[in-house]
């Protein structure tokens, strides 16, 4: 009796101390995550992935020679960087003046609709967003 309990318990400690084996020499023997290059700083691992594959793709549709990357995807760069600034910088004002068009649509539907009908095309809205 002694004996059948001894061999299972025998493998159960040996799957045990392989499993953390494994665990422990896979988390300190695994690389260290690349470091992310300042370009890419402000951007997340899955959108730092899709400009990878994008480069890779012009790279490969424009046939760029080793010349022509370096320039080529500074200027894009930079233009990026640009556009975001622009965007930054005049939310605020597209902010206000979505709200002017949104408050004269609200006006002109109120003129249109009754009080339950624009209730519901707020709920609908409201939904759909």
């Amino acid at each position: 009796m002694k004996n059948k309990l001894i061999i299972p318990l025998a493998f159960l400690i040996t799957f045990l101390l392989g499993g953390a084996t494994g665990y422990f020499a896979a988390k300190n023997l695994s690389p260290v995550s690349p470091m992310v290059s300042e370009r890419f700083a402000d951007e997340t691992p899955a959108q730092n992935r899709q400009f990878r594959a994008l480069r890779n793709r012009l790279i490969t549709e424009l046939e760029l020679t080793s010349e022509q990357q370096e320039p080529f995807f500074t200027l894009l760069e930079q233009h990026r960087r640009e556009m975001r600034r622009m965007t930054e910088t005049h939310r605020s004002e597209f902010d206000r003046m979505m709200a002017t068009r949104s408050d004269s649509l609200h006006e002109s539907l109120a003129r249109i609709l009754t009080a339950d009908q624009l209730q519901t095309i707020a709920k609908i809205i409201l939904s759909e967003a």
